[in-house]
């Protein structure tokens, strides 16, 4: 019989008691032994933020993550004076209606 890789998950674990509810967020490896499914624990993510523990989810997942550095390039830059120019005389009303600007 051929094995499969181990492939891991976070379980996302929701319990109350006496009316408080904790969340908690594990590491987890799925696996099946005598026709039963059985879970192992491979480690507790619980003390993480929920934004770093969603990053971790969604890399198990297959998505890749890029430095945003990496991702856009700076092709030129302006003073902010040649932005601003074009930019009040299209926002400015004209004199008159129907004036059209050259």
């Amino acid at each position: 019989m051929v094995h499969k890789p181990h492939t891991v998950h976070v379980a996302k674990i929701t319990s109350t008691v006496k009316g408080v509810t904790s969340t908690n967020y594990y590491l987890r490896r799925t696996f099946r032994q005598d026709g039963k499914v059985k879970h192992e624990t491979l480690g507790n993510l619980s003390d993480l933020p929920v934004p770093i523990i969603e990053m971790i989810s969604r890399s198990l997942k297959g998505e890749t993550f890029v430095p945003a550095a990496d991702t856009f390039r700076t092709l030129r830059t302006r003073p902010h004076g040649h932005v601003e120019a074009p930019y009040r005389r299209l926002t400015t009303p004209l004199p008159r209606p129907g004036m059209i600007l050259a």
